[in-house]
This record gives structure tokens, C-alpha cells and sequence, in this order.
């Protein structure tokens, strides 16, 4: 019954005339921007992959109506940005490891990253925040961002996705010395959402901050034994979010072919992917297998580490 009523208000919206359009995807937006966190609640990464972009369109439809709304502009962005990273850049880790010339994945992968920060800096703007203002203010995002912005979830949200797609696009294009100018302005969106919030999405600050040291030559300021040090306490403080551990594989373990670390790992995401297995499978006798599973809104951070562990470990033979 619910179903029916969304989809008659879905109808009215994109037939009925411009006020009463509008008003209408006020009331629905915010329920939409609220809705995006069911994503986090399945455990298929499959469904996931083909599921995901289907709702993305339908909440882009709305954005095209009310193309200043909050809510909607925020969904977007955590939305392409949520995809680009679970999803394609996912995808593009075979690829790397495989040292092909393969490019769909890497390309799309940029693609989705650049419509999330299209909508994360529009975002921005709708709070007083332009791109000029960012730039001049890049040694300081952090605190233009405080003067600028609450501290409200929404907020943090969208910052944290921004950063992430900004981030995410110098990475994987790093011979573009124009947007690697641009990695203080990353760093500042994450400082501000992690100052805020330390423990922000179950850890993902951790998984930043060990992924900015162990990623970049000591020559350029890296420290790897400081990622480390810093996915190691993210893990422990987080054990049920797997995919810090496979972030922590493939930005540390990877390059630096720590194979003892590396056993460490493998032994308790092995475990972990024979139960989660299990866990997603009917029977009649089925009963939670452990803590882990309790956690519904840390499916797809589990099912992804498990994906990007099964990636990894195919080629483990060739890492070590």
C-alpha cells in the first residue's frame, strides 16, 4: 500500500503544474535524501551494482524539476559518489592488479566521481559556498567550511562525498598536475567532517586518513608506518566494518608486500565471507550467526570489503 501511494505521488509530481510541482518534491525530497540510507542495509553487492542506478535516475528526474532543492542535491551526490566508488572503482582494482590497458572501468569510475562533485558543489553554493570562495580559501577549506556550514548530518554528508569525489578524481588521474593542485581542498572537506564527526560512517575517516599516509611517497610527505598505525586502530575500533580491512590491504598491505600482515587479514576476511554467506542464505533453522550481523546499516560496507578482497586475493600469487 505504501509502495502505491509513493508511486501515485511520484505520478502527480511529474504531471501536475509548476507550483504545485514544486511543493510537492519539497514534501517527497527529504523522505528521498532520508530513503538513500537503505542502500547501506543490503548485503548483495550484485543488487547493489544493478540496483542502485535505477533509483540515482529517478531522484535525478526530481532534481531536474527543482534543481535547487537540499535535499535532492545531496542524495546525488552521495549517490554518484557511493556508486562511482562501490561499484566502478571496485571494478577498476582488477583491472590495476592485472596491469592491463583496459579502461570502461576507470573512465566510468571518473565519470560517476564527477556528476557527485557537480552536485556536492552545487550544494555548496545553495549554502553560500562557491568554487571561487573554495580556491581562495584552499589552504583553510576547513575553516571556511565551519564558518559557512552546521554541523548537521546533511551537511557532513555532503561535504564528506564532495571530498570523496574530489579526492577520488586525483587519484585516479594523477598525471593531471592541474586537479592534483586541488588535494588541499579534498583534505579540507574530510578535516571538517572528521573534526565534527571522528567516527563518521563507521570509520571511514580512518580509512581516509591511513589511505592519504600509506598512498603517497615519503618524498611528498607520505608516512606508511602512520597509515598503518592508523588503519590498525580504525580496525579495532570498527571490527565489523570489513571494508577497512580491505582498504587496508590495497593501500598499505598491497604496496607494501607485507605478506605477514596480509596472512593476518586474509585468515579473518575468509572467516568472515564463509558466514556472511551463510547469513544471506534462507533455511528454517537460520539463526544470527554473530554480532556482525546485527548491524544492518553495515552491509554494503561489508559486502564491498568482501568484494574487494576477493579481488585482491585472485591475485595474490603476483602481489607476493
Amino acid at each position: 500500500m505504501k509502495s502505491q501511494i509513493f508511486i501515485l505521488a511520484l505520478l502527480f509530481i511529474f504531471s501536475s503544474c509548476g507550483t504545485f510541482r514544486t511543493m510537492a518534491i519539497g514534501t517527497t525530497s527529504g523522505m528521498l535524501y532520508k530513503a538513500t540510507e537503505e542502500m547501506e542495509t543490503d548485503g548483495n553487492w550484485e543488487n547493489f551494482k544493478r540496483g542502485a542506478m535505477g533509483n540515482i535516475k529517478l531522484i535525478e528526474g526530481l532534481h531536474y524539476l527543482a534543481p535547487n532543492d537540499d535535499d535532492l542535491l545531496a542524495s546525488l551526490t552521495k549517490a554518484y559518489a557511493g556508486y562511482a566508488f562501490g561499484v566502478y572503482e571496485t571494478e577498476y582494482l582488477a583491472d590495476k592488479l592485472a596491469e592491463n590497458d583496459k579502461e570502461e572501468n576507470l573512465n566510468q569510475a571518473i565519470y560517476n566521481y564527477s556528476k557527485a562533485l557537480d552536485y556536492g558543489l552545487k550544494y555548496l553554493k545553495e549554502q553560500g559556498i562557491s568554487w571561487k570562495d573554495l580556491k581562495q580559501n584552499i589552504g583553510d577549506v576547513k575553516a571556511l567550511l565551519k564558518d559557512e556550514l552546521g554541523t548537521g548530518k546533511q551537511d557532513l554528508e555532503t561535504v564528506f562525498f564532495t571530498g570523496q569525489a574530489l579526492g577520488s578524481l586525483v587519484n585516479l588521474q594523477k598525471t593531471n598536475m592541474t586537479l592534483i593542485t586541488l588535494v588541499p581542498m579534498a583534505k579540507g572537506m574530510f578535516d571538517y567532517v572528521c573534526e565534527i564527526d571522528p567516527n563518521f560512517n563507521h570509520g571511514a575517516c580512518g580509512v581516509f586518513y591511513g589511505s592519504y599516509e600509506a598512498s603517497r611517497p615519503k618524498m611528498l610527505g607520505g608516512n606508511p608506518a602512520k597509515g598503518k598505525e592508523i588503519f590498525l586502530k580504525t580496525i579495532k575500533e570498527n571490527p565489523h566494518n570489513w571494508f577497512a580491512r580491505a582498504a587496508f590491504i590495497e593501500h598499505y598491505i598491497v604496496p607494501m608486500v607485507d605478506e605477514k600482515e596480509y596472512e593476518i587479514q586474509k585468515e579473518f576476511l575468509e572467516e568472515a565471507a564463509e558466514k556472511f554467506e551463510a547469513e544471506m542464505k534462507w533455511n528454517p533453522f537460520k539463526k544470527k550467526l554473530d554480532e556482525a550481523f546485527e548491524k544492518r546499516n553495515l552491509r554494503v560496507f561489508q559486502a564491498l570489503g568482501l568484494k574487494r578482497f576477493e579481488i585482491i586475493d585472485r591475485f595474490e600469487k603476483e602481489i607476493f
